[in-house]
């Protein structure tokens, strides 16, 4: 035999029982169990006693424990269908507000007075002190049951007691507007969520928010919104159907009409769009975590929100703006203290900036418009800092490394910035710089071609300054060596006759004055004589304008004609007697004439007389060169010569 079924009923906050049948049917006979009582048994849940016909029913007809059970049949399959119920709905969103709504956890309408309000709770807190969970004749088909605790309960009792969160919770619960919502709560309550929802849309889709749909339009995006999670993924119908119609709500002359039937005030907060920002924030908090899990992209999810008012939408995209706008301002910080500290590293600081806050503008600016002022700031700094980086590495490089053009790497930098902002005194100086850089690499061979004449013009000028230090004709004929090609490569690279002809005259007009000043200094010697007619020749290679050339012919000619009378003169002086041409003072003299002749004739036929011959021209010069100018010394060597001359001619 089936075990009896067992009975509590709950009186002044406290729950009593448990009681058989018998028991229960003795305390209504009396009076002590009241038709606003709770009642609850082991296979039902609580309801009041006046509506639970059932009881009644149980102890009139039946009368005994025995006949007061009830079938455990009907138990189980009203479970089994609570079962599949939940096990249909797989939902990942946990919207506190709507799971944990005050409303309901205390299982009343958003429009209950005080009385109401404690009469459902003191059902409530009776629920959860025998475990039971909260089962209202309705749940309007959420997906989630919350966990019901005292605390909780209490909690949910402060909400509605404070005017401001009684509004939210109102806000973000059901409400039973027409007859319209109460035929889909009914479908609701009879688990046909279906119908419900052909209810609401057959008032709601493709139509305005009106005086005859407003509250079913909230009602269904509430509903919409609650189960857009329920097949373990996050659904884009849903969520922009539900959105869509929130935001026209909100957007309407409904929303005052709604707030007016809350029993609460104030009603309005100074702020006219504090409770739609309210609500989309919260929306935002609880489903940007699922976001990425999804094939909603942050642009879309944002687009969702089309419909709302313009405060609520700029309140939506500065929750997901803050931190991308927070990294762009740290990364244009970093970016300019490398540039001021480190100049060598300021083109690479500059792109790494380019780099890390490239997606996260292309994400603003698609949240924000690229007309949006904070955007638009934004990507001025970062433009301004890349002209900065760009702007301070050229400097570096130029003067660090004049072999080393930055120009290509600069411009490419920006024009990245110009393509980031354009406008303004930043668009202007980067327009400026675009065209200087520009002009720097289309000029880059001409400077290159510069710098090379540059190089060329300072080694000839160090070799020119080196051969007049030295002076000498073999530094004079390297001048013109080393500096030949030189000019020559200057004159391709510079394309000017003008320069090119100056620079050979400077080479040309030195080198000749060294050979000038060497004979000068080299008492008429002829193999001195010879050599600078040498030098001249290698000088002649050289073109030269007609004023250098006039200088350089003219002592091409005295060099050249002293050259050959020197030589003369030391054929004939290597041909005579050196020490009788010093003491009779001719070459041409009759005493030199007869000595030669004695040489020639007499001495040149002998061995010894060569041998003679030959010490004399190794002795005399040197004696010579020391004593020509000491006439004491030729009176002595003359009076020798003339016996000699006497002995040889004879007399």
């Amino acid at each position: 035999m089936p075990e009896a079924e067992k009975y509590f009923y709950s009186k002044d906050m406290d729950t009593l029982g448990p009681f058989d049948a018998e028991k229960i049917s003795e305390l209504i006979q009396k009076g002590e169990i009241k038709s606003s009582d709770w009642m609850f048994t082991a296979s039902k849940n609580w309801v009041v006693a006046s509506s639970f016909t059932e009881f009644k029913e149980d102890f009139s007809n039946k009368g005994s424990a025995s006949t007061a059970t009830i079938p455990k049949s009907s138990s189980s399959e009203t479970s089994k269908n609570s079962e599949e119920t939940k096990i249909s709905k797989n939902s990942i969103l946990k919207l506190p507000w709507i799971n944990e709504n005050p409303f309901r956890l205390l299982d009343i309408p958003v429009t209950a007075t005080k009385r109401e309000i404690e009469k459902s709770l003191t059902k409530a807190k009776a629920f959860a002190k025998v475990g039971k969970p909260l089962s209202p004749k309705s749940d309007y088909g959420l997906p989630f049951s919350p966990s019901v605790s005292m605390d909780l309960l209490e909690q949910a009792k402060s909400d509605i007691d404070q005017p401001e969160r009684r509004i939210r919770s109102s806000i973000f619960w059901f409400w039973e507007g027409s007859a319209i919502d109460k035929m889909a709560f009914d479908a609701i309550e009879k688990k046909d969520e279906g119908r419900a929802s052909e209810i609401w849309e057959r008032v709601c889709k493709d139509k305005s928010v009106s005086k005859s749909n407003f509250s079913s339009a909230r009602n269904l995006s509430l509903y919409r919104l609650a189960n857009a999670g329920n097949s373990g993924n996050l659904s884009e119908q849903s969520l922009r159907d539900s959105l869509s119609l929130a935001g026209k709500f909100f957007s309407s002359e409904y929303l005052d009409t709604y707030l007016d039937s809350l029993p609460v005030e104030p009603k309005k907060n100074p702020d006219s769009h504090y409770h739609t920002k309210d609500f989309a924030d919260h929306v935002v908090n609880s489903l940007s975590e699922f976001l990425d899990k999804s094939n909603i992209t942050l642009n879309k999810f944002i687009e969702y929100f089309e419909h709302f008012p313009k405060a609520a939408v700029d309140s939506v995209k500065s929750k997901f703006t803050k931190k991308e706008i927070a990294l762009v301002e740290t990364e244009v910080e970093n970016a300019k203290r490398t540039s001021a500290e480190e100049p060598a590293e300021a083109l690479k600081s500059a792109n790494n900036l380019l780099s890390a806050t490239k997606n996260n503008l292309k994400l603003l600016s698609e949240i924000l418009g690229k007309d949006d002022l904070k955007y638009k700031g934004l990507c001025n700094e970062v433009a301004s800092q890349l002209r900065q980086g760009s702007l301070t590495y050229f400097n570096y490089a130029s003067e660090a490394s004049p072999s080393f053009d930055p120009g290509d790497d600069c411009l490419k930098l920006v024009n990245e910035a110009l393509a980031l902002y354009s406008e303004g005194g930043t668009g202007k100086k980067l327009r400026e710089d675009k065209e200087f850089l520009e002009d720097w690499i289309e000029n880059k061979d001409q400077r290159e071609s510069g710098k090379k004449a540059t190089e060329l013009a300072e080694s000839i000028k160090s070799n020119i300054e080196r051969a007049e230090r030295t002076a000498t004709l073999s530094a004079a004929q390297n001048l013109v060596r080393n500096c030949i090609p030189k000019i020559e490569e200057a004159k391709k690279i510079l394309n000017s006759y003008e320069v090119y002809i100056k620079v050979s005259d400077w080479v040309a007009s030195v080198a000749t004055s060294i050979c000038v000043q060497c004979c000068n200094e080299s008492s008429h010697s002829a193999s001195v004589y010879n050599e600078a007619v040498k030098v001249m020749n290698v000088i002649k290679q050289l073109e030269m304008s007609g004023q250098v050339r006039d200088y350089f012919n003219r002592n091409m000619t005295i060099l050249s004609s002293n050259a050959y009378a020197a030589s003369e003169a030391e054929r004939k002086a290597s041909s005579g007697c050196y020490i009788a041409t010093m003491v009779y003072g001719s070459y041409d003299c009759p005493e030199v004439m007869i000595l030669q002749n004695y040489r020639d004739q007499k001495l040149k036929q002998h061995l010894f007389g060569r041998i003679f011959i030959k010490t004399y021209y190794f002795v005399s010069p040197p004696f010579v060169s020391l004593t020509k100018d000491i006439p004491f010394v030729h009176k002595p060597i003359r009076y020798l010569l003339n016996k000699i001359i006497k002995c040889i001619s004879g007399k």
